[in-house]
């Protein structure tokens, strides 16, 4: 009597404590906190690409990160600068605060050398079940990843990044092309150049970003905050390389290529996620500026201060700080119908131009997203640099089809 084939069971791995889905910016700062603070804790962070992060630069005020955040990070930055400067048609100033940057390939780099066992890259979800549905309070998953492996955890928080499926009259953009330059000769920059508006003004509000990583290696990005996401890359390189010429750069070779594209939310956004989020995915971050960091590392700082990393506690944290941002952002979300709605696109950076004129401890919060009453009637006071009754009718935080940004032609770059 012939037997019945025996079925191959995928490998399985042991139980962790929990599994950190997405090896981005949020996934790899909560991986490396819980790790700094909680060493006892197991842990994964798994990762879909072979590599973690991505190909990306990010930056950050001092201001935006936690003191306890910045304790077990600040190891990690791959520069810190100690000013930064911004220049428009009729204002250049500087101003005296760290500015900090962390490169992906390097973070990837230092944590692979110091946690080579607890993160899986070349690995993604495919699904994911909960063990426990009819007792919340015992969160236990298994998820199966595309290589049919096996993963089981008692709690999972899904830092993947978000996907542009927002309908176009609800979102702008803040788009840029980066790249990384080796020069012939010094540059002679000692600090950023945050924004460099003093340039033709086409697509919406454009600026250029300069970081000198060393005397003769700097990132210059063309930033444009546009109507729409869509960049020709070749036009703007050739951009970039005409701007380092005008600045008396000479460009011996690209080291490396950037680019990115980040919503900025006009009004509300439906969005519903089925397991604790982190970082963009959760839908939480400032909306004028499209950047996660602040409100990912305040999160994270909240779920590091609990008594108890149980996963119920996790996901109650998110929850409330993610209900606690909304205020912060249905102003911020206001500002953007402004800069969007209310102005020509080519006349976009008078409004920033204003902003700059402010206490610098107000420019700060508001990059934090932690504007207070104050900082909103600076923001508000003295002549609008948009129409008043566009303005006005830009108030409401409901979505109207009359009153949308299609109404406002780009100028196409």
């Amino acid at each position: 009597m012939s037997q019945a084939p025996k079925v191959k069971k995928p490998p399985q791995f042991p139980a962790t404590d929990l599994l950190i889905i997405g090896g981005g910016l949020a996934g790899m700062a909560l991986f490396l906190g819980i790790k700094k603070n909680h060493p006892r804790l197991k842990i994964k962070l798994i990762e879909k690409e072979s590599q973690l992060g991505g190909n990306h630069t990010w930056c950050f005020h001092d201001s935006d990160l936690p003191p306890r955040v910045k304790q077990w990070l600040q190891g990690y930055f791959s520069k810190t600068w100690n000013s930064y400067e911004v220049r428009f048609p009729s204002l250049q100033r500087n101003f005296k605060s760290p500015y900090h940057a962390l490169r992906s390939f390097e973070m990837q780099s230092r944590l692979l050398s110091e946690f080579p066992e607890d993160i899986l890259t070349n690995t993604a979800m495919k699904s994911w079940r909960c063990l426990s549905p009819e007792n919340p309070s015992l969160l236990g998953y298994e998820i199966k990843t595309e290589a049919e492996k096996l993963l089981r955890s008692h709690g999972l928080i899904d830092c993947r990044g978000w996907i542009n499926q927002y309908p176009s009259e609800k979102v702008a953009f803040q788009k840029f092309v980066g790249l990384d330059l080796k020069l012939k000769k010094p540059h002679g920059l000692t600090s950023v150049i945050l924004k460099d508006a003093a340039c033709p003004q086409i697509d919406g509000y454009r600026f250029f970003y300069t970081l000198p990583w060393s005397e003769t290696e700097i990132l210059i990005e063309d930033t444009y905050y546009s109507n729409h996401s869509i960049l020709k890359e070749d036009r703007i390189e050739q951009e970039i390389l005409k701007y380092a010429q005008t600045q008396g750069f000479e460009v011996e070779s690209i080291l490396r290529r950037e680019k990115g594209c980040l919503p900025l939310f006009l009004y509300p956004q439906e969005h519903i996620g089925e397991l604790p989020e982190l970082g963009a995915k959760s839908n939480t971050f400032n909306p004028v500026t499209g950047y996660t960091s602040p409100q990912t590392f305040q999160m994270i700082d909240q779920i590091l201060s609990l008594s108890a990393l149980d996963p119920a506690s996790i996901q109650r944290c998110l929850v409330q700080q993610q209900k606690a941002f909304e205020p912060q952002a249905k102003f911020l979300r206001f500002l953007n119908r402004m800069l969007f709605n209310a102005c020509r696109p080519d006349k976009r950076f008078k409004i920033l131009q204003k902003f700059y004129t402010l206490p610098e401890p107000s420019i700060q919060r508001f990059y934090s997203g932690q504007i207070n009453f104050l900082d909103k009637v600076r923001l508000l006071s003295g002549k609008p640099p948009v129409p008043v009754f566009k303005a006005l009718m830009e108030l409401t935080d409901k979505f109207a089809s009359n009153n949308s940004k299609k109404s406002v032609p780009d100028l196409n770059l």
